[in-house]
């Protein structure tokens, strides 16, 4: 909060794209919220109420279009025995991102 504060009242606009790691739910940040899409969404409000932009927009001739995207599946390797597909078990993302229940594992992964 203090960093995206301190860069918005610098420059007249700034634009922030939330990454993998902003979905990383730690322990104790369960009770605000549960899950990596609410956590998103944490980071998101935290981003308009301080003027941080995180949509496309247009400035100058310039086309800024921040994108929300995720792993492609196509980036493992196929199990071999019980357990996810590597690298998908070796990433901190797959251990430290708390998809919500109703999220396939198929889905998690294309969110």
């Amino acid at each position: 909060e203090e960093t995206l504060g301190t860069i918005a009242t610098t420059f007249s606009r700034t634009f922030f794209m939330p990454g993998n790691h902003e979905l990383w739910v730690d322990k104790g940040e369960e009770g605000e919220g549960g899950d990596s899409l609410a956590k998103l969404e944490l980071v998101l409000s935290l981003c308009a109420s301080l003027g941080v932009e995180t949509t496309p927009s247009l400035v100058g001739n310039v086309q800024v279009v921040p994108l929300f995207s995720w792993y492609d599946r196509s980036l493992c390797i196929p199990p071999q025995g019980d357990g996810p597909p590597l690298p998908l078990r070796l990433w901190a993302d797959y251990t430290r991102c708390e998809w919500p229940a109703h999220f396939s594992e198929g889905a998690a992964h294309h969110a």
